[in-house]
């Protein structure tokens, strides 16, 4: 049985033993009540979650079977759309999110984490109490809401998981079955668990060690569990230098997310490509144009090249991306990720990130 993340207790004085009922109260049902009780509720939940800690994403076996067999029977018509829309669809996030904890507490260039929120005490009182408004009709103090409102209060930002039920349906528009497919940023698994729900051979590399562990973890699991017709090797490496011992022509589809610089900075290993490459320049030329030449080297004839990126800050990533690409490579269509400004408000504004295809020629 899996059980949450958020079973650590800290030191908290006050009897949290019968607090449990916070976890069923809905907004609208807050808002009824008089001040007083709803301060007394709000006072209940500050307790209970800090007597709990971080309301990390819970799974049981029966809803991780669950989701992966919805992964495994979903379609790629359902999430590529015409005129290269992709639609957002959660299936399987959860799951990967899970086995990689660490990712509530990496920061966003000039932004706060989710974890920073939620261990500074005066920032968490204000979330909880904003929660009260944001979903009226959900139980609003639970793991997955109470997240939710973390993520997104004033200055926060969460470094996002690849979709799996996206990756699966790219793997399986540019690959054939037992196809050997690489990720040389392999990240928190959403790739991995994607290429995982096909019949293909993953490859994924990555240079920090609680991404490689969190991501054995989730294949061991994935392996015990379910029937896998995917085998998957992992590396703990630097892309930048582990695709140059790769043999030429090994691979049919190379797909990936590359880091965006030092924006999201996943870790501070030596192995960090921007610790590696501290100046933009260097890390344009020393890591992104590596990966796209020896991408192109290892890539069979007529292969695709496959990766999400975007200009963030004063970094032009994805105009630097297309300018080393074509070089070696013909840009075949361009894919236009939905995303949102604010996650989970329904009336969310609606934004588009780019994931460029390229054909090798």
């Amino acid at each position: 049985m899996i059980i949450g993340r958020s079973e650590t207790v800290q030191n908290n004085p006050r009897n949290v033993s019968n607090l449990d009922y916070i976890l069923e109260l809905k907004g609208k049902d807050i808002l009824k009540m008089s001040t007083q009780v709803q301060e007394r509720i709000k006072e209940d939940v500050f307790a209970y979650w800090m007597n709990r800690g971080f309301p990390y994403p819970e799974f049981s076996d029966e809803r991780f079977k669950k989701e992966f067999d919805r992964l495994t029977h979903l379609r790629s018509n359902d999430v590529i759309k015409k005129k290269n829309m992709v639609k957002l669809n959660p299936i399987g996030l959860q799951i990967a999110n899970y086995f990689h904890p660490q990712i509530w507490g990496i920061r966003v260039k000039d932004a706060y984490s989710p974890m920073d929120r939620f261990e500074d005490a005066r920032i968490l009182k204000k979330i909880i109490d904003k929660s009260v408004s944001i979903w009226p009709e959900r139980k609003i103090y639970n793991n997955t809401y109470l997240r939710n409102a973390i993520r997104v209060f004033s200055k926060t930002r969460a470094v996002t998981n690849f979709r799996p039920a996206v990756a699966k349906a790219i793997i399986e528009s540019y690959s054939s079955d037992h196809d050997p497919v690489l990720d040389f940023c392999a990240g928190f698994g959403g790739r991995m668990l994607g290429c995982a729900s096909l019949k293909r051979d993953y490859y994924g590399i990555d240079p920090s060690l609680e991404q490689y562990l969190g991501n054995k973890e989730l294949l061991q699991y994935c392996l015990d569990e379910m029937h896998l017709e995917c085998s998957v090797t992992l590396k703990q490496d630097m892309a930048e230098t582990h695709l140059e011992r790769l043999v030429s022509g090994s691979f049919a589809l190379a797909f990936s997310s590359p880091p965006y610089f030092d924006y999201e900075q996943y870790g501070f290993e030596e192995t960090q490509s921007h610790i590696r490459f501290p100046n933009y320049e260097d890390w344009k030329n020393g890591f992104l144009e590596k990966i796209v030449n020896e991408s192109h080297r290892i890539l069979q004839s007529k292969g695709h090249l496959v990766l999400h990126i975007k200009n963030v800050r004063n970094y032009p990533l994805e105009e630097d991306l297309l300018a080393i690409a074509k070089r070696k490579f013909e840009l075949k269509r361009v894919l236009q990720l939905q995303t949102v400004s604010r996650p989970y408000r329904t009336n969310g504004t609606k934004k588009f990130e780019p994931i460029l295809v390229f054909k090798k020629s």
